[in-house]
């Protein structure tokens, strides 16, 4: 299985993955080579507190992205 299939010009998809007990962000792929200097846009499908999102926007910072967005389908508050 390829979780990082390319898509267009270098786009690929990559799971990450929020365990909700232990609070631990977790990527399939090697984050440390994959994100740094890369533009990065984080897609969750609903939000509701934003702790979830902000944890994942903090992890992928630690990895200098060029450029981190993320879009969000539902804002539930």
């Amino acid at each position: 299985l390829n979780v990082a299939p390319a898509l267009v010009d270098g786009t690929r998809i990559a799971p990450v993955n929020f365990d909700r007990r232990t609070r631990e962000v977790t990527f399939e792929f090697d984050e440390s080579a994959e994100i740094a200097g890369e533009h990065v846009l984080i897609l969750d499908s609903s939000v509701h507190s934003g702790t979830t999102m902000h944890r994942i926007v903090r992890r992928v910072q630690e990895f200098d992205p060029a450029s981190l967005s993320s879009y969000t389908l539902v804002l539930k508050r």
